[in-house]
């Protein structure tokens, strides 16, 4: 019998637990041909690591992702970026000497030094220069000569880039990183982050330095067409047969085909010996999100006032595509001018999105059951 996790994983995915997404590796791979950079926007949890993870698979190209989530400086992003490029270098290093000391020359300034240690020879590099933003710039722009002396097509991904924006001096950081990318001819960039108002500030602000650099992505939910024979397929390879309409449509409709959530619910039913019915997949649902209750209250509430709350349990209590109409307003007993001012407080924060029909909705499945559930749960 094959693994659970072959089709569920917890963590980054590729190959046969990847469940398609062809369109946007597809749109990737022409950015990537035509040297059209892309910020890569998505809420956490939605499979963007995943998705780079895959597509770089496809390409076949060398790859390094620098995590900038814990950055508090702009040394912390300097040191982030230098030992991810020379790891990369590590990778893809030439093993004839002449070649060898070719790429080395390109950092020379750098001062590489290759080191021997226990687990094999490691490449470190030095900077000289006085400040991170002026070692991230001469970085990049060498990486791209070592790339065209190689021929190779080389991906670099920064994933949670709208760190940066966040920092004493993001755009002296965001500049140095905009002279090295816009020069780039043979380094492919996707900067990725799961916080959509910093990344378009810093994207779409035509006072930042990074205004029109790259090509916009915003990654949505995977399509009910694409799960429906991805988990038929899982199902086969667990129980040698595939689940009746009615359990696939539940564990979608449940999860609302958030990527993270329908693999959790999952996880848990493919522990079962036998495929689950419609009533065994909500009541494992439900068992899941009540035992996520507590948290999610004692984590969220603090964030929310007490209107941005009355607004949550209203969308989870009624589909709405005008939230500014007054039956709306009537439901919730609230003024017109105050929900706007909360959906757009909502919008900002990520609580709740537009779905492909233009229908507001809660981001988070979990939390929409509970609300949905239970319309006093805060007054008790």
């Amino acid at each position: 019998m094959a693994p659970i996790e072959t089709y569920f994983p917890t963590g980054i995915v590729t190959g046969e637990a990847f469940c398609n997404r062809q369109k946007e590796r597809d749109y990737l791979k022409r950015r990537s041909e035509q040297n059209a950079h892309v910020v890569l926007m998505s809420p956490r949890r939605y499979g963007k690591s995943s998705l780079i993870a895959q597509f770089t698979y496809d390409q076949d190209a060398p790859c390094i992702s620098v995590d900038l989530l814990p950055a508090t400086s702009g040394k912390y992003v300097k040191n982030a970026i230098v030992d991810a490029v020379a790891q990369l270098l590590d990778r893809i290093m030439p093993k004839p000497t002449a070649s060898k000391q070719k790429i080395m020359s390109y950092f020379a300034r750098m001062d590489p030094v290759i080191e021997l240690s226990a687990f094999g020879q490691k490449l470190k590099l030095n900077p000289q220069e006085k400040t991170p933003e002026e070692t991230i710039m001469k970085l990049l722009m060498q990486l791209d000569e070592a790339a065209k002396f190689l021929e190779k097509r080389i991906i670099f991904v920064i994933d949670e880039f709208q760190q940066i924006a966040t920092l004493e001096d993001s755009h002296s950081l965001e500049a140095s990183i905009r002279h090295a990318v816009e020069r780039s001819k043979y380094v492919f960039y996707i900067f990725s982050g799961s916080n959509r108002t910093l990344l378009e500030e810093m994207f779409k602000n035509k006072d930042r330095p990074l205004y029109h650099l790259c090509d916009e992505m915003k990654l949505g939910r995977i399509s009910k067409e694409q799960y429906i024979p991805f988990i038929e397929k899982a199902a086969k390879k667990r129980w040698k047969k595939g689940l009746p309409n009615e359990s696939i449509e539940r564990m979608l409709y449940l999860t609302e085909r958030h990527p993270y959530y329908l693999n959790r619910l999952c996880r848990m039913l493919w522990d079962a010996e036998a495929p689950p019915d419609a009533d065994n997949i909500e009541t494992t649902w439900l068992q899941y999100v009540e035992a996520q209750k507590i948290d999610w209250v004692s984590e969220t509430i603090s964030q929310l006032t007490a209107n941005q709350i009355t607004v949550l349990v209203g969308l989870a209590q009624f589909s709405e595509k005008e939230t500014m109409s007054k039956g709306f307003a009537g439901k919730l007993e609230m003024a017109l001018s105050s929900i706007q001012r909360t959906m757009h407080s909502l919008l900002r924060k990520d609580f709740i999105y537009k779905d492909e029909d233009r229908y507001y909705q809660i981001l988070n499945p979990v939390i929409k059951t509970i609300l949905a559930r239970d319309k006093y749960f805060f007054d008790n």
